[in-house]
């Protein structure tokens, strides 16, 4: 059995760094146990060149995202751990999320059943979390993971995701990892996404709901203790199943060959818009 941290903190012994090797500590001692680090990786942004596109094509970027991939691919236990900078992940991470666009249609290949997946994210002041859960279940979900868990953690000194309550919670997603089982504990104090778990729920007027982050679709109704979400029984659980990304793959294909059949005509459209240039240039005399 192979478990994988990933990593992003740009400070050495970090609350994300404290916290996977706390869980890696937790799982079994004879487990291959490695931790890579995301900050170190040279990872390009990518270029919306649509060259990932059709299926079976690669990134057109040659660089360190292979990292990534190999280690998912050659593990069976996922760790995933990132600060909330400005209520959601940081740059780099994000970076990397925006190049997963290139795996979208690399499910077929992945390792099945997919590795099993917890994510912790530390998070610096109390309710201000923002959308730091949400990126942990994108980000997981687009390497095609199985996650279990999705938890931020309040953390604002460096060790405080391995103290107190903290260090609990880490022990828990510990033995969900090692056994493989989702996170039965559904007592958050907003309302979740039943399929992903999400609290980003866009009610309509008329108390249907969609998940802001996996598509899923519901119906909020009020019952005897308060509102919950209940999952409309025909969705397929929106888009990190296979279905979807099948779609989303064959839609990205199809767009990229409307792009090929009227390149001149955008070209066009382009070119009126050349001038005039308000691009902004600092002049070499001007004062700093």
């Amino acid at each position: 059995m192979r478990a994988c941290g990933f990593v992003y903190s740009p400070r050495r012994g970090g609350n994300s760094e404290l916290a996977v090797r706390e869980i890696l500590n937790c799982l079994p001692d004879d487990w291959e146990k490695v931790m890579v680090d995301l900050g170190k990786l040279d990872i390009n942004p990518c270029r919306a060149c649509y060259h990932c596109v059709p299926e079976g094509s690669k990134c057109a970027i040659e660089d360190e995202l292979d990292i990534i991939i190999r280690n998912v691919k050659h593990s069976d236990k996922i760790i995933i751990a990132f600060p909330a900078y400005i209520f959601s992940a940081p740059g780099p991470v994000k970076n990397i999320m925006d190049r997963l666009l290139s795996v979208t249609s690399d499910y077929p290949g992945w390792p099945h059943p997919y590795p099993d997946c917890v994510v912790v994210n530390p998070y610096g002041m109390a309710e201000w979390e923002g959308m730091i859960k949400e990126s942990g279940i994108a980000f997981a979900n687009k390497l095609h993971l199985n996650v279990l868990a999705v938890q931020p953690i309040l953390a604002t000194l460096p060790a405080d995701s391995v103290r107190g309550d903290n260090l609990d919670v880490l022990h828990k997603l510990a033995s969900l990892l090692e056994k493989g089982k989702k996170n039965p504990d559904r007592s958050s104090e907003f309302l979740e996404c039943p399929c992903c778990t999400s609290t980003a729920i866009k009610i309509n007027p008329d108390g249907t709901v969609k998940c802001a982050v996996c598509g899923a679709t519901g119906t909020l109704k009020r019952g005897g203790k308060g509102y919950e979400i209940v999952q409309n029984e025909t969705d397929n659980a929106g888009y990190f199943t296979e279905r979807a990304l099948a779609n989303h793959t064959n839609y990205l294909t199809d767009k990229k060959r409307l792009f090929m059949n009227t390149k001149d005509i955008i070209k066009e459209i382009q070119q009126k818009y050349a001038e005039p240039d308000y691009w902004f240039k600092e002049s070499p005399d001007e004062e700093k």
